[in-house]
């Protein structure tokens, strides 16, 4: 019995270790097809703000939810569907670029692409982020967890274990939705969440 605890804790410790190494190296293995996601995403919020969400895992349907002013809409949506078309086109999006990004998001099995908006002192600064399934070992009793990409606009500062440091006091850690951020490179950051937002 206890010897199966103790097997159990060491697989347990080892996929916890090895989870920070394993995203850097996916970033680095897939940053073509990253950075093409965060270009394009960048380039189609400067007339609406949108966020893009695939709904199921076979990524066939997805959720748009476009930000005017005033309103939040939320789209339901087969990829292939000419309504998706017609929604772009309204809403003055490039279809082309808009479907670039949904294939490159299928193609690394992203779920979520979203601008996130946060504060360093008064100052309102936003990054760019994508979310993604984990596939760890799972065992019955764990919770399905996601990690997030963030683009950050400019280079940031990380203590010596590659932790997003706060802007202003470099001894605090800055969280962002209450998650601490890991270093990829000055601009990029992982973090990993209970939920894909």
């Amino acid at each position: 019995m206890i010897r199966n605890y103790i097997s159990i804790m060491i697989v347990f410790v080892v996929v916890v270790s090895c989870s920070s190494r394993n995203i850097t190296e996916y970033y680095y293995r897939n940053q073509r097809v990253l950075d093409s996601i965060h270009a394009n995403y960048k380039s189609l919020i400067t007339e609406n703000g949108f966020t893009l969400f695939f709904k199921d895992r076979s990524y066939k349907s997805i959720t748009l939810e476009i930000f005017t002013d005033s309103l939040k809409y939320i789209y339901y949506f087969k990829i292939n569907e000419a309504r998706l078309y017609d929604t772009l086109l309204k809403y003055k999006f490039k279809p082309n670029d808009f479907y670039l990004l949904m294939n490159d998001m299928i193609r690394v099995r992203s779920l979520w692409v979203a601008k996130l908006d946060y504060y360093v002192g008064s100052k309102k600064e936003n990054l760019i982020y994508i979310s993604f399934r984990s596939r760890p070992v799972r065992f019955f009793f764990s919770q399905q967890k996601y990690f997030m990409i963030n683009w950050f606009q400019k280079p940031q500062y990380y203590d010596h274990r590659g932790i997003l440091l706060d802007e202003k006091l470099q001894s605090a850690y800055r969280e962002l939705n209450d998650r601490t951020s890991h270093r990829i490179n000055d601009t990029v950051a992982y973090r990993i969440s209970n939920r894909f937002r």
